[in-house]
């Protein structure tokens, strides 16, 4: 995963391998953290899920993305849906295991490939 970019707009595109009987629990937990995002002042240019093959892809952008990321991580709701932390300080994250009550993003998730993306210009 690359670093959280310390200011301006960017994006970032997230593609998770949900467990095949696990797709109806990922999403209520997805619904949640999408509306923590939005507060935070995410937008999601875009969410696909694809069943077929096990695979939700969508993006999220920020302005200022240092600081959107600084906030959802502190989010007191977003502890309760997550288990993964960041620490802007070091740019490292980590899985907090004492928080299990279940319903975790985490829980749901087979494989992740989570990067920034730069969009081109279409001629």
């Amino acid at each position: 995963m690359n670093e959280i970019p310390i200011a301006g707009r960017a994006t970032q595109l997230k593609r998770y391998w949900i467990a095949p009987d696990r797709w109806d629990d990922y999403m209520r937990v997805w619904e949640r953290i999408a509306l923590i995002r939005r507060r935070c002042g995410f937008d999601i240019p875009f969410a696909y899920a694809d069943r077929e093959n096990s695979i939700f892809t969508w993006a999220i952008s920020h302005d200022n993305f240092a600081e959107g990321a600084a906030r959802y991580y502190a989010d007191p709701e977003r502890k309760t849906v997550s288990r993964t932390d960041y620490d802007p300080a070091t740019g490292a994250y980590s899985i907090d295991a004492s928080r299990s009550e279940g319903q975790a993003v985490e829980d749901y998730i087979v494989k992740a490939e989570i990067d920034f993306v730069t969009p081109v210009a279409v001629p």
